[in-house]
């Protein structure tokens, strides 16, 4: 009797373990679901904001000298590489958010769900999707600085051939130098006879 009340108490033991295993993991993703909606609201703002100034800015620039830039199509693929990013480093946190979320209703619903095979391989196929939009993100934002250093590097070679030199204004014939003081008008007296 008393080696089956040693049993009973190490079940429970063990049982309070899992259930204590159970509550910090699931507060462990509620915390990663808190951090990616941070992530989430913090990107929208700073690369919106960001993507939004660098345009406006290079555009500026660019519209004075449509006619001599070339390598126009570095400018564009990187534009678009920028946007690849923006778009896919937000649906990464989306995608988080919304599998953090499946996961507590999975615990709520049934804590022991968390040791099934089921639930492993449901964590690890939303971790792959979400690694693979990080992935996306990483290497636009690459390719786009790449196209864009391309682009003006080689502009940078290419424009100061292509513009044109302002003239010089001509010289006046006498060269002035300093302040000086203009000559007088001359008067010619008329002749005597």
């Amino acid at each position: 009797m008393a080696n089956q009340s040693r049993n009973n108490k190490k079940i429970q033991d063990f049982e309070k373990e899992k259930l204590q295993a159970i509550l910090q993991y699931k507060e462990s993703v509620e915390s990663t679901r808190g951090k990616s909606q941070d992530d989430f609201e913090k990107s929208i703002y700073l690369l919106g904001s960001g993507g939004l100034i660098v345009s406006l800015m290079a555009i500026e620039k660019i519209i004075e000298l449509i006619d001599i830039i070339a390598f126009k199509y570095f400018f564009v693929i990187g534009l678009f590489c920028f946007v690849a990013t923006l778009f896919s480093n937000l649906l990464s946190h989306k995608k988080s958010i919304t599998e953090s979320e499946k996961i507590i209703d999975k615990i709520n619903q049934e804590p022991n769900c968390i040791f099934e095979d089921e639930f492993t391989e449901s964590l690890e196929n939303g971790n792959k999707k979400i690694d693979i939009l990080n992935r996306i993100s990483i290497v636009s934002l690459i390719t786009g600085i790449i196209s864009i250093l391309l682009f003006f590097t080689l502009n940078f070679f290419t424009m100061s051939d292509k513009k044109p030199q302002p003239q010089n204004p001509p010289k006046p014939l006498t060269e002035e130098k300093g302040r000086t003081i203009s000559t007088p008008p001359k008067i010619v007296a008329p002749k005597k006879n």
